[in-house]
């Protein structure tokens, strides 16, 4: 569902083209386009706007499979994340307030009361997933920092500007991709997963997949003093968990493979030493392929160690390290952060929509929000 309030002109609106964020127009066979949305009108056709052009261009609607606004930052946060889920899978933020056998009442942030007939609903969500979303993107390449893996000093900013893009993960405008050999880089988020949250994403993989995911990660560095100086310098090894520790600090890192995923926590102590509780690790079968695509959700409760995976809205791991925590066998984690590194060389990750939420605690299918029938 695309809205707009308020006029937009050709005049003024080339005036902020180069000012603020973007829009993008995503369309069903892959292709992108930057610009600003102008209008969605009778065909039903969008209208859009370039500097480049000397006239707004149209798309039909059929052929686009999603419209970002403002490189998807909100210009002003809803109050309220409910909303409902229309037959055709759009959706209306609003809060629920009457319903009956013809339609529902929906109070609206952008539009006041309105009604949408009950034969249009596939789904309401007064309160999706307990709480309100911290992220949804990727549309802007600052939104993430590139971390070097290396053991070395941590090169200056115009050395990483230097480095050559291919060695490097590639910001496509929508996604992030990893194509190079010898990974060194982890692609980041420092902060912004709540204590209790759901994280979603799209991930695409050709070639034997292998990727480490950190989770509540805080990127603290071992120390440097001499006597650690000797692990600190061994050479980085994406496979192995003293590497990913240098690199994601304390974490909880998610090892994703083609044949199976295991939940390894690393812990760096106040005198800098790395801490690996080989005991906490527990492996789960997977069956994922040389080559494809899935949908990846992870529930976590940062406090209780508690972590759920689901793949393609199917249940597929569990870890619990509350009894570790609880026996201060294992510290709680504290930090915020969300990592990637891929594992191994040759193989090429696409990483895509998403989403960090909060979560209610619901530990179900995530199909089970869904119904078939209202």
């Amino acid at each position: 569902m695309i809205t707009r309030t308020g006029p937009l002109f050709v005049s003024s609106a080339l005036a902020v083209l180069a000012a603020d964020h973007q829009d993008m127009i995503r369309f069903n066979n892959g292709d992108q386009l930057r610009g600003r949305f102008i209008s969605l009108h009778e065909g039903p056709a969008v209208k859009w706007l370039r500097e480049d052009l000397a006239e707004p261009a149209e798309f039909k609607t059929s052929s686009i499979r999603q419209i970002v606004l403002n490189q998807g930052q909100a210009r002003e946060l809803l109050r309220d994340i409910s909303h409902v889920e229309l037959a055709n899978k759009d959706r209306l933020p609003g809060t629920p307030v009457a319903l009956d056998d013809k339609q529902l009442t929906l109070d609206t942030e952008y539009a006041g009361i309105i009604h949408v007939p009950r034969t249009a609903i596939s789904m309401i969500a007064p309160n999706p997933l307990g709480g309100r979303l911290h992220y949804s993107g990727p549309f802007a390449a600052d939104e993430w920092q590139l971390i070097t893996a290396s053991p070395h000093d941590e090169p200056s900013a115009e050395e990483q500007a230097a480095a050559p893009a291919a060695e490097s993960w590639q910001f496509t405008g929508s996604s992030w991709i990893w194509s190079a050999k010898n990974p060194q880089h982890a692609l980041a988020r420092p902060s912004g997963i709540p204590d209790n949250a759901v994280i979603r994403f799209d991930l695409s993989w050709k070639n034997r997949l292998g990727l480490a995911i950190a989770l509540h990660a805080d990127f603290a560095r071992p120390a440097t003093n001499e006597a650690n100086d000797n692990n600190r310098r061994r050479p980085f090894n994406s496979m192995d968990a003293t590497s990913l520790a240098r690199v994601f600090g304390n974490s909880n890192i998610i090892h994703l493979n083609s044949q199976y995923i295991n939940c390894a926590p690393t812990r760096v102590d106040e005198n800098g030493k790395i801490f690996l509780p080989r005991h906490a690790n527990s492996y789960h079968n997977l069956r994922l392929g040389e080559s494809g695509k899935a949908t990846f959700e992870f529930r976590v409760n940062r406090n209780a160690g508690q972590t759920l995976l689901f793949v393609n809205d199917e249940f597929a791991a569990q870890w619990n390290n509350q009894s570790e925590i609880e026996t201060h066998a294992l510290a709680p984690l504290t930090g915020s952060g969300l990592g990637f590194i891929v594992m191994g060389n040759d193989c090429h990750i696409k990483i895509s929509d998403i989403v960090i939420c909060e979560w209610n605690g619901m530990p179900d299918s995530a199909r089970s929000l869904q119904i078939n029938e209202q």
